[in-house]
């Protein structure tokens, strides 16, 4: 789900269900830069869980995670021009 660049200067990207795993801090450890990281609106909104591979997740115990750029902040909502 990469799109438009967040509006951030902490992080580039960051992941669904960020606290399941060590996949941020290990892309950040190979990345050399904290490029992966954590939005609140994740946790809000509850998108770790609003994802298809959330069955997976619930059978396994193994997390499906998503990377993003989408944060709620990063592009203007557009008025209707009629």
């Amino acid at each position: 789900m990469i799109g438009v660049k967040m509006d951030r200067d902490d992080m580039l990207l960051y992941i669904t269900g960020f606290g399941k795993s060590n996949m941020a801090q290990k892309m950040n450890e190979y990345a050399g830069e904290k490029m992966i990281g954590y939005i609140p609106a994740e946790t809000q909104y509850q998108l770790f869980r609003a994802s298809d591979n959330y069955p997976f997740y619930t059978e396994f115990d193994v997390p499906a995670q998503t990377v993003s750029t989408f944060d709620f902040e990063n592009f203007s909502i557009l008025s209707p021009t009629r």
